[in-house]
């Protein structure tokens, strides 16, 4: 696997680990009611900040990638976006 490769891999996989994240955070409430200790409400800060430095780490590496020789693929480019708009909407 060559460098161009694993940038690649972590532009298009920063997103959806960004909606996994908020995903998480969202069902916390559902679980503390469903009788999971209430320990877990303790996470939420840090699922939402992780989901928006996996955004931001996207968009970093996005940006790398144009700054040298290799382009992203479209495909990374849109579902950096959608999750984007998920993550902040």
């Amino acid at each position: 696997m060559t460098l161009y490769d694993d940038m690649r891999y972590r532009t298009i996989f920063a997103g959806p680990a960004a909606i996994v994240l908020m995903i998480c955070y969202y069902s916390i409430p559902f679980l503390i009611v469903a009788g999971v200790s209430e320990s877990l409400a303790n996470l939420r800060p840090f699922l939402v900040s992780g989901s928006l430095l996996l955004i931001v780490l996207g968009v970093y590496e996005c940006l790398r990638s144009r700054h040298s020789n290799s382009q992203t693929s479209e495909l990374s480019t849109v579902v950096l976006l959608f999750s984007a708009v998920v993550v902040f909407a």
